[in-house]
């Protein structure tokens, strides 16, 4: 499959399709570098958008914290031009200077400290931005492990510039190793458990402010919690409206742990390569012609109404960012979520070959 092509262009990439799926709202300004092998397909397909859409400041609250994670944000992954330094220092600044306050990356993009140098050139006080990275787990040593955990967040920091971080996540699961290129690590159990202890020891010291789990089962969840007496406050994972049941049902119970959901890929769905990309696109602009806005608004406003939080990579690009941080004020109609409810859903088998999807493995 075409996506699959994709995120195995780079050694780094096999590692980051384990939590991110290429999402199509990658840059395609022509300053910046470009990738042949980058699908392209406009989401502006409604010219007209909500003249009352402003920068979106909506949030979700984090249990925990004082300071609750923007709804809206920029992620610089993951094709091989979209993890470019230069286009997420690009595509960090402007999102920031734009009013976005929501950003993500990962030690496995190689794009952490264009992330750090962003933040600075925007001039944005530190304190109104929500920062996000991932630790990668591929590396975990067979012993000494908090002790890497305690290095590894220590050099983030250090390549972002900052003293602390809003959030850190662990990048997979046991279960997303195994399922993934044999070239990951296999992660075992006491493997991981140690590392989430390594990141609750960060919290201490005040490095993270929020633990996070990227692609965690229910199961491992349950098990990091049990195991510490510590939940995770944030959880990532690839959601849009079109994902199985099983995947719905998933973000319903994280929030009912009172888990805060940060969904990447909500656009792929777009994908020829994905069954149903024509029913799906169908829905969404059912919905967009009723409001007379750009695909990309329902889709975040489908989120809000949600209350999950939504990052996307499109930020680089101007139209992209109109359509993603410029959001729909009022909620979508009942009518409006039962169409895009009604649409066919994806299935846990036709996309487990590309990445495993949350709620279907226990």
């Amino acid at each position: 499959m075409l996506l699959q092509a994709i995120v195995l262009l780079l050694p780094a990439t096999i590692c980051q399709a384990v939590c991110d799926v290429c999402d199509d709202d990658s840059s395609n300004d022509v300053s910046l570098l470009q990738s042949s092998t980058q699908l392209r397909m406009p989401r502006t397909i409604v010219s007209q958008w909500d003249p009352s859409a402003k920068v979106c400041d909506n949030f979700v609250q984090v249990r925990g914290s004082t300071k609750p994670m923007p709804s809206v944000g920029y992620i610089p992954c993951c094709t091989e031009t979209d993890t470019m330094p230069s286009v997420a220092l690009q595509g960090g600044t402007r999102f920031l200077k734009r009013g976005g306050r929501l950003l993500d990356t990962a030690q496995l993009y190689g794009n952490e400290g264009a992330i750090g140098e962003a933040i600075q050139r925007s001039g944005v006080p530190r304190a109104e931005i929500f920062v996000s990275t991932k630790l990668d787990p591929s590396k975990v040593p067979s012993t000494g492990v908090r002790e890497w955990v305690a290095g590894a967040v220590r050099t983030s920091l250090q390549t972002m510039k900052l003293s602390y971080l809003d959030v850190m996540h662990i990048h997979f699961g046991p279960t997303a190793a195994s399922l993934s290129s044999k070239k990951i690590t296999r992660l075992t159990a006491q493997q991981h458990l140690e590392i989430y202890k390594g990141l609750i020891d960060a919290q201490k010291r005040g490095e993270v402010l929020n633990l996070g789990v990227c692609l965690h089962t229910r199961s491992e969840i349950e098990h990091l919690a049990r195991s510490t007496g510590v939940q995770p406050a944030i959880a990532m994972f690839w959601y849009s409206p079109f994902m199985p049941e099983v995947t719905h049902d998933y973000k319903h119970w994280l929030q009912s742990q009172g888990i805060a959901v940060l969904a990447y890929g909500a656009f792929n769905w777009k994908y020829d390569t994905f069954s149903h990309s024509q029913e799906h696109m169908r829905s969404v602009m059912e919905v967009a012609n009723r409001s007379k806005a750009a695909l990309g608004q329902i889709i975040i406003r489908w989120a809000l109404d949600k209350n999950i939080a939504v990052i996307t990579p499109g930020m680089a690009n101007l139209t992209f960012l109109n359509e993603d941080l410029y959001c729909l004020q009022n909620p979508l109609s009942r009518q409006d979520h039962l169409s895009l409810a009604s649409s066919p859903k994806w299935t846990c088998k036709e996309i487990e070959p590309i990445q495993p999807l949350m709620g279907c493995y226990p």
